[in-house]
């Protein structure tokens, strides 16, 4: 009786190489339909991080420069370092011959509010500060900085209707649409590269020099600081001035810019 045999056969050495062969070159293209579509997303998430966090802070800026007292941008640090008077309210000072006028030929010490003020319950009357007629924030003439046009508020005898200032001031100049404002503190905005940062800086004391940066901590607007410029174009009589602001944030090789403009009332 004849028994049937069955042949085992196994891979050959050079079939099991042409396998490898062959699956090294499907994974190895597999890894480039994979892994470029994550390169990318990665790189697009940190583009919008970068983004997001500039347009915050200059948007940051936006908000305070539209505030700002007419006349009180100064730009200093080469364009990295903004500064301005912040201001709280604004009104008309009585300038005719009923009830208590502001009186430009000698020191006054209180006038009454054409209207009323409109933001009076956040005004500090202890140490926010009234300003007349701003011209230029450089110099001694009409600049709030240097102190000639601006005297501090007091509680006594001050209401939305009336105010009254903490010593008697003769204002240089009279406001041709007898405007006047109320400045609470200056804000500093200052860009340094070396620790990649931009801070806003406030609550310090309003000087002719500007201090760079202020004797105060500053709050962090933006980290990852790679190059910033803060330019101004003063206003004239037919246009308002114009501020430019240019932000640049840099990770892990990925770079944006963001550049913003913002118009400033002039009209003091």
């Amino acid at each position: 009786m004849r028994t049937a045999s069955r042949t085992t056969r196994g891979f050959t050495l050079i079939e099991l190489v042409v396998v490898i062969m062959i699956s090294g070159i499907v994974a190895t293209m597999l890894t480039g339909f994979i892994t470029r579509p994550i390169e990318g997303y990665d790189k697009l998430s940190k583009r919008a991080t970068l983004v997001d966090i500039a347009d915050t802070a200059l948007r940051r800026i936006q908000r305070d420069v539209r505030r700002a007292l007419p006349n009180s941008i100064r730009i200093t640090g080469g364009g990295a370092t903004l500064e301005l008077l912040h201001t709280i309210d604004g009104g008309r000072y009585r300038a005719g011959p009923a009830g208590d006028v502001l009186d430009f030929t000698a020191a006054d010490t209180g006038f009454d509010v054409l209207g009323s003020l409109t933001n009076f319950a956040a005004i500090d009357l202890t140490s926010d500060q009234l300003v007349v007629y701003n011209l230029a924030s450089s110099g001694t003439a009409n600049n709030a900085y240097f102190g000639d046009n601006r005297q501090t508020l007091t509680a006594t005898g001050s209401n939305a209707n009336h105010l009254q200032l903490a010593a008697a001031t003769q204002f240089p100049l009279a406001a041709p649409n007898q405007r006047f404002f109320i400045v609470d503190t200056p804000v500093t905005f200052s860009c340094d590269l070396a620790s990649g940062e931009l801070r806003r800086y406030d609550g310090y004391p309003i000087a002719s020099s500007q201090p760079n940066p202020p004797g105060v901590t500053g709050a962090m607007l933006a980290n990852r600081v790679s190059a910033c410029n803060f330019s101004y174009q003063p206003g004239t009589a037919t246009r308002s001035g114009l501020v430019q602001l240019s932000l640049e944030l840099t990770e892990s090789g990925e770079t944006i810019r963001l550049m913003h403009q913002v118009h400033v009332d002039n009209a003091s």
